[in-house]
């Protein structure tokens, strides 16, 4: 048996090691490098896309392995550095575990004009993740937002409000004298398209003059609008 040196001791203390004896000989290797060596990939991702089509960003991804694989998160930053989730999509397989290629599918139907950033992030069901490679997508022409309203003259409490939206979502109305003084603050369900006609009952009714009415889609896209009350 030999003597052990203060260095090897210190080694095996501070080390996962594997003890094997050949030939009256014993040798230490590190566990862990084994360890690193046989462990899994949780996916082999084939690729990861996202293209603006026009009216909303397609993205897809491919795999051609999965192990142990829970589910996937479609993340998007404006600035690629800060991201937040915008759906999550369970894998496709049972248990996670496949050696065939799997195809998955998202729509951002976001279509605010400007630079976006999307990366996927995997979730094994051990909660580990890992992350793709990070795409961009420029979307040159802005989302087209209008809104008309009409005060009734017969009754100047109500306010007619006719919307045109490029999304479905909450439309938050603010509407503000020449003074700056916001008079009301009203949120209203929207849906794509021109067929979106509402009613604002107002508090007080409005004196002629001239307003200003705010119309924010998403907490995101904005639209101000002058509407003049005649005598």
């Amino acid at each position: 048996m030999f003597a052990l040196n203060n260095s090897v001791k210190k080694f095996m203390k501070s080390n996962s090691y594997i003890s094997v004896k050949l030939f009256g000989i014993t040798f230490l290797f590190l566990s862990v490098l084994f360890t690193r060596s046989f462990a899994a990939l949780p996916i082999e991702l084939l690729h990861f896309n996202a293209v603006f089509n026009g009216t909303a960003t397609d993205i897809n991804w491919q795999t051609t392995l999965e192990n142990k694989n829970h589910y996937f998160t479609v993340e998007r930053s404006t600035d690629g550095v800060n991201f937040m989730a915008l759906d999550t999509v369970t894998s496709k397989v049972v248990n996670g575990d496949t050696t065939k290629s799997v195809l998955y599918t998202l729509k951002d139907s976001n279509r605010v004009a400007g630079v976006y950033y999307y990366r996927l992030k995997q979730t094994d069901f051990d909660r580990k993740y890992t992350y793709s490679n990070i795409v961009v997508v420029n979307i040159t022409k802005g989302a087209d937002l209008s809104f008309d309203l009409v005060s009734h003259s017969d009754n100047r409490s109500l306010i007619d409000v006719f919307v045109i939206s490029p999304l479905s979502g909450m439309m938050t109305f603010k509407i503000y004298d020449a003074a700056g003084a916001r008079l009301h603050m009203e949120d209203i369900q929207v849906n794509e398209g021109d067929k979106n006609q509402f009613e604002i009952k107002l508090k007080d009714p409005l004196e002629s003059g001239t307003y200003i009415v705010i119309g924010i889609l998403n907490e995101d896209l904005t639209k101000k609008k002058v509407m003049t009350v005649g005598r």
